[in-house]
Order: structure tokens, then C-alpha cells, then sequence
């Protein structure tokens, strides 16, 4: 009999992985769920709001450095959109 090993719920992090962000069991993030919905073009466009929404307030809501590290991590999320080189999840 095998067992089937059962994926691991990512660690809570506000900039990389906030709780809020995605389901209950953990597996999927709204941003995969985002990208596999609407396609690559509407995600490199969502990508580019959201860098362009914490440029512009950054230093403004009392959380610079982790508005800054929010800008950082959509610019990761951005660059396999960009090379086209994007993991879609698989559902």
C-alpha cells in the first residue's frame, strides 16, 4: 500500500505568503488562482497595478519596508509572466 504525501501548507509571511491570500487548506494562492483564471496578460497587468499602488503609498501607511518588499516580491511574480516561463498550477 503506498501513502500519498500530503503537501505542505507554506509558512505564513505578510509579503510572500499573507494567510489572507489563500484557501483554507493553504495550497493555492490567490495569485495562482488569479493567473490560471484570467491568463498572462491580465496578470502582468495586475502585477503592474500593484507594484505601481505600493511605489506610490509606500511611505505613507507607516510600513515603507514592507510596502517595499510587497513591490519586490510582485516584480518575482512578474518575471516568469514576462519569459513566459510561468509554473501553472495544475487543478
Amino acid at each position: 500500500m503506498t501513502t500519498k504525501k500530503k503537501k505542505k501548507t507554506p509558512k505564513s509571511d505578510p509579503v510572500k505568503h499573507p494567510d489572507h491570500y489563500c484557501r483554507g487548506d493553504g495550497l493555492l494562492e490567490s495569485w495562482d488562482a488569479y493567473v490560471a483564471t484570467y491568463g498572462r496578460e491580465a496578470a502582468i497587468s495586475a502585477a503592474r497595478f500593484n507594484i505601481h499602488k505600493y511605489l506610490s503609498r509606500f511611505d505613507r501607511k507607516g510600513q515603507a519596508l514592507q510596502d517595499l518588499c510587497k513591490i519586490q516580491q510582485y516584480a518575482e511574480m512578474l518575471k516568469p509572466l514576462v519569459a513566459d516561463d510561468y509554473d501553472w498550477p495544475v487543478g
